[in-house]
């Protein structure tokens, strides 16, 4: 098992982490996204309200369904260290700066933003990935978010 300094060493700051795959969103996946939120908001449900309502040909992803793909993104990446996982442990940013449109392929861009040890004598690390998710075809992003993660070894159970 690594020590925290050099589970840190593992994360270089300003280190490409990679790009995942495009996964295309689809209107079904919207419509239970949006029920299971209990949202149902015709923004993301319904093209022909869209389509009278809105300036958008038809419906578009709900910014936090985007927000809920990282952890399926992330675990595209082969990033956590042997013996390790990763809890999420929050946001200090977060941006939609890009409308998604329905059926849209999307992926996500990790970059280490930051490392650093763990407060209060907890083992592992917290990491900043700097997280741009993508359109395919749009030179906007759909997304960017400093994503924390804490690090920290399978065997001690901790959180």
């Amino acid at each position: 098992m690594m020590n925290a300094t050099d589970l840190k060493s593992s994360f270089v700051v300003g280190q490409d982490l990679g790009v995942t795959p495009w996964q295309v969103i689809e209107q079904g996946a919207m419509t239970e996204f949006e029920t299971l939120t209990l949202s149902n908001d015709p923004l993301h449900t319904d093209p022909e309200w869209v389509r009278q309502h809105t300036t958008y040909p038809n419906t578009i992803v709900p910014g936090l369904l985007t927000l809920s793909l990282l952890p399926y993104f992330f675990s595209q990446l082969d990033v956590t260290p042997a013996g390790h996982h990763a809890l999420n442990y929050g946001f200090d940013r977060v941006r939609w700066t890009s409308p998604v449109p329905v059926g849209s392929h999307l992926r996500a861009h990790f970059v280490c933003g930051d490392a650093r040890e763990r407060s209060r004598h907890r083992p592992g690390v917290i990491v900043r990935f700097d997280v741009t998710v993508q359109i395919r075809g749009q030179e906007t992003p759909a997304m960017v978010a400093q994503w924390l993660g804490a690090i920290v070894p399978d065997s001690t159970g901790a959180g």
